[in-house]
């Protein structure tokens, strides 16, 4: 019995070593985008699947983020009440989910989606998922110099601006995580001298009597695009003021 015993502590003891040499493997340094990202181009209506604009990039068995980053419907008139949430909708809403198939460029979950979420206005994004993570700004830290962040956030295929992963250990920071400047883009001046004395909150672009609106979370057609109006949490384009 004895040595029953004994036999059993040294093959546990060994089966604790092993295990240790496993999670010290699965440290990883993290920098640079570490994400992949994909337009939603139709949620289905039970929530069982998306079909994506490029599924490329996913694998049955992917952890991934489904948010909706704008969509929401705002007051629209010529005064100062432009740009004020009526309701958000779907915009804002996001869920783990877990890739149960990917067929062509439709990806199928294991479980139905929470949410409802809005064509054009939401991305899948594949998260990475670790042991014991450790934050560099490159291989060859810190003398290189490419932090981890986010893919800047492109607003012709609406993806990008997020970054995500899931640790299951420790995280230990040797350095920045960084994504200024990867959120929606900001508004632009105008490209020659503008009329004073302009008070509208909206105008055509085209009109050439405003800078544009910072780009927020409601979708503002172009022609609103101009003005001092915001465009809900993007700021107003600014009107000719006389001095």
């Amino acid at each position: 019995m004895k040595h029953h015993i004994i036999l059993y502590v040294i093959i546990s003891f060994i089966m604790l070593m092993i295990g240790k040499v496993e999670l010290f493997a699965q440290q990883q340094d993290l920098y640079g985008i570490i994400n992949t990202y994909a337009q939603v181009a139709t949620h289905d209506d039970c929530g069982q699947y998306v079909v994506l604009m490029d599924a490329s990039g996913f694998s049955p068995g992917d952890r991934a983020l489904l948010i909706q980053m704008k969509g929401c419907h705002y007051y629209d008139g010529d005064d100062r009440n432009f740009g004020q949430v009526e309701y958000y909708s779907s915009c804002g809403a996001f869920e783990f989910v877990t890739i149960d198939a990917v067929i062509s460029d439709k990806v199928v979950f294991e479980s139905p989606t929470v949410h409802y979420y809005q064509a054009g206005a939401a991305q899948l994004i594949k998260v990475p998922q670790y042991g014991d993570v450790r934050v560099t700004n490159g291989p060859n830290s810190p003398q290189s110099s490419d932090p981890l962040t986010a893919m800047a956030w492109n607003n012709s295929t609406n993806t990008g601006g997020v970054l995500v992963f899931e640790a299951s250990g420790t995280v230990t920071l040797n350095a920045d995580i960084s994504v200024d400047g990867k959120g929606f883009v900001g508004g632009s001046k105008s490209a020659d001298n503008i009329d004073s004395n302009l008070f509208s909150y909206i105008y055509d672009p085209s009109e050439n009597k405003s800078g544009t609106k910072g780009e927020g979370a409601g979708i503002v057609p172009d022609s609103l695009n101009s003005g001092r109006g915001p465009s809900v949490n993007g700021a107003g384009g600014g009107v000719g003021r006389s001095g």
